[in-house]
């Protein structure tokens, strides 16, 4: 078993090493810093590997008068001890622990408090069982780490009917709390917004007579295999030549064709459908440019089709 001898010049107390005889904070840390390099690359750096220095701490921890420290540590750690009392901050590694910072004590105080609260459920079964006593428990104080975004009761361990109807209510869990606390009624849930925006039955209207000239062209293609289009009438400025431009299956190819009396501007055409969509006027004549034919769109035959 290795044995690790503390060094003559380095005295154990931090007093006595004139770490508390510092005039300024910088000049402690240096000292500090001085005494940690020192056995930096010797076989005292083992001090602050996880598993011995976790024992030591807890023991130290727990405030083992000296005479019993060598019933709870092992030789190895005997040996440390005076290193770890040398270099490190017990009182700042006693608070930690006390916080329950440390992973086995975390584990250890979620297990304790797992059992209490069963305890408590067994309580108060009991009571229900003996004296008809109704009982609910919140799901959170089961399970704190819960990714639940919202507390509500948990249904399992709950003996009463009425706390598992409001379990499905749209309330939160306070308010409900508040409700059974109090007696006082709930307020009314605000309705879902029935608001319908002016013209937005006139734009689905628009945009669908838009797409249909386009979609009789096409068949049965569906309209999100064009390449990069949904909406497969250009809504864009420009959308008599960008209609022209688009590739659809089969190779078929379209283009915008007007009338002589049509309505459609030049200037409707080069802003786009999008721009007009807050114009109920200009959607309604194009919309009826569209119902009346003056506004089509026709298939365009290749000039090698038409010599054959």
């Amino acid at each position: 078993m290795h044995s690790a001898p503390v060094p003559q010049t380095a005295p154990h107390n931090p007093h006595e090493a004139g770490f508390m005889d510092c005039d300024s904070l910088a000049s402690y840390n240096d000292k500090v810093c001085a005494a940690w390099e020192a056995i930096k690359d010797t076989p005292d750096e083992k001090v602050f590997e996880r598993g011995l220095f976790d024992r030591i701490a807890l023991v130290l921890s727990n405030e083992t008068p000296a005479l019993e420290l060598h019933e709870h540590l092992s030789a190895e750690e005997q040996d440390y001890l005076p290193i770890f009392e040398r270099l490190v901050n017990v009182k700042k590694v006693k608070d930690e622990l006390a916080l329950n910072r440390h992973p086995d004590q975390r584990a250890k105080y979620q297990q304790k408090g797992i059992a209490q609260i069963q305890l408590i459920h067994s309580s108060l079964q009991a009571m229900h069982k003996s004296y008809g006593m109704h009982y609910h428990l919140m799901a959170s104080s089961w399970n704190p780490t819960t990714t639940n975004p919202t507390a509500g009761w948990c249904k399992e361990f709950s003996s009463d009917h009425v706390y598992l109807s409001s379990f499905s209510s749209p309330n939160h869990l306070l308010e409900r709390f508040n409700r059974f606390a109090t007696r006082r009624d709930l307020p009314d849930q605000k309705s879902k917004d029935t608001y319908v925006r002016p013209n937005d039955q006139l734009r689905k209207d628009f945009t669908s007579a838009l797409n249909e000239l386009v979609s009789e062209h096409l068949g049965k293609v569906n309209p999100k295999a064009i390449k990069g289009r949904v909406h497969i009438h250009p809504k864009k400025p420009h959308c008599n030549l960008l209609l022209q431009s688009i590739e659809f299956p089969n190779d078929i190819k379209l283009a915008v064709h007007q009338t002589s009396d049509s309505k459609v501007t030049p200037q409707m055409l080069a802003a786009g459908p999008a721009a007009i969509m807050n114009d109920k006027e200009m959607m309604q004549v194009w919309l009826e440019d569209i119902l009346a034919r003056r506004y089509t769109v026709v298939r365009v035959t290749d000039q090698k089709e038409d010599r054959t």
